[in-house]
């Protein structure tokens, strides 16, 4: 259930983004540099928490085993959560730079042929 609704919403924010980079590249920039500044600071605290977790558990594992020599407390290395949200970051990272600079040039062309297309035609002279 969980899983549908997230799905979900990340099709609806890759369309609406996708839908304002075609029709509103100068809004779009202003706010795909606030997005790159919101991933980055996230990515930024997500990664401080996760050093300053791993520091903390070592320091008691050691403090812990200084007191009782038979205490052995594995130490945890999941980083399957750190590989799937540096997944995350750089995807998301590279799909805003994509509708950032790629898009406004590859719709430029296609943008003035519709705009040739809309005005009717012109009467020959004779």
């Amino acid at each position: 259930m969980l899983e549908t609704v997230i799905a979900g919403l990340i099709l609806a924010a890759v369309s609406g983004l996708t839908f304002l980079a075609y029709k509103h590249p100068k809004g779009y920039r202003w706010l795909s540099d606030i997005l790159i500044v919101v991933l980055v600071v996230v990515c930024a605290l997500f990664y401080a928490y996760r050093i300053g977790f791993s520091n903390g558990y070592q320091a008691c594992f050691k403090a812990a085993s200084k007191v009782e020599k038979t205490y052995d407390i594995p130490i945890s290395s999941d980083d399957s959560v750190v590989s799937y949200f540096s997944l995350t970051v750089i995807a998301c990272w590279v799909f805003l730079t994509f509708l950032r600079f790629l898009l406004p040039r590859l719709t430029e062309a296609d943008r003035k042929d519709n705009i040739n297309k809309d005005e009717p035609p012109k009467p020959e002279s004779p």
